[in-house]
C-alpha cells in the first residue's frame, strides 16, 4: 500500500501546484486592464456603467484605442475627493457622465437604469461589505444581455454575492482576480479562458497597468 500513498501524495502535490494563485500583483489596482482591453475585443461594448471611478477603468473605457466603439460611460463615485481627481482627468469628453453619489453606492444602484448598457464594472468602496452589497443590488436587476465585470474577484464575499447570476469566469491570470458574470449575454467561455491564457502569458513582461502594452497584445 505505500506505493499507492505515494501516488496520492504526489497527486496532491500537483493539484497544489496548479491550483496555486498568482503572486498578488504590485499594482492591485490595475489588474482588471487587460481584462477590460481584451473583452473589448470580444464584445461590442458600446454603454458603460460603471461603480467607482478609477485611473485604471474610467480612464481605460475612454481610451478610444482600447474602447473604439464607447459612446457612453456613467461613472458613479461617492468619494467625493476621488470623485473630483479622476474627474479632472477626464475633462469635458462628451461621452462620460461623472455622478457623485452621496451615500452607500447600494443603495442608489436600484435606481440605476443598467438596461441598455453592454458592460455594467464593479470596483467601489474600500470595505468589503459596501462592495458586497453594490454587487447584490445589481444581481438584484436581473439584467439579460449586460456583462458584469466585478474586481478583487478572489474574494469569497463577492462571488457569493454575485450568486444570483446564471453564470460566471474568473479571470485568474492575475491577482486580484477578475470576475465576468452574466445572465444571457451572448459569451463564449472557449474564448474567455483563451483570452486568460494570454494575459497570464505576457503577465511576466507587462505591468497590468500597462495600456498600451496590452492594447498591442489583445487587440490584433
Amino acid at each position: 500500500m505505500r506505493p499507492l500513498r505515494g501516488v496520492k501524495k504526489t497527486l496532491q502535490l500537483v493539484k497544489t501546484a496548479i491550483s496555486r494563485p498568482a503572486e498578488r500583483a504590485d499594482n492591485p489596482y490595475a489588474t482588471h486592464v487587460p481584462v477590460l482591453i481584451g473583452l473589448a475585443s470580444l464584445l461590442n461594448v458600446r454603454r458603460v456603467v460603471e461603480y467607482g471611478s478609477g485611473e485604471y477603468s474610467t480612464l481605460t473605457f475612454l481610451n478610444r484605442s482600447a474602447f473604439p466603439g464607447l459612446v457612453e460611460l456613467r461613472s458613479l463615485e461617492n468619494d467625493a475627493e476621488w470623485f473630483a481627481k479622476i474627474a479632472r482627468r477626464v475633462g469635458e469628453d462628451p461621452r462620460v457622465e461623472m455622478i457623485h453619489v452621496d451615500g452607500l453606492m447600494s443603495l442608489v444602484a436600484p435606481d440605476v437604469d443598467m438596461s441598455g448598457c453592454d458592460l455594467v464594472f464593479l470596483d467601489d468602496s474600500t470595505n468589503v461589505d459596501e462592495r458586497a452589497s453594490t454587487i447584490r443590488a445589481v444581481a438584484a436587476k436581473r439584467l439579460d444581455s449586460t456583462v458584469t465585470i466585478i474586481h478583487d474577484y478572489e474574494m469569497l464575499e463577492y462571488r457569493r454575492a454575485a450568486g444570483a447570476f446564471k453564470n460566471r469566469f474568473n479571470f485568474n491570470s492575475l491577482n486580484p482576480n477578475t470576475g465576468i458574470v452574466w445572465n444571457n449575454a451572448p459569451i463564449d467561455v472557449h474564448k474567455l479562458r483563451s483570452l486568460n491564457k494570454l494575459i497570464k502569458q505576457h503577465s511576466g513582461c507587462l505591468h497590468p497597468s500597462d495600456v498600451n502594452g496590452w492594447i498591442r497584445v489583445l487587440k490584433h
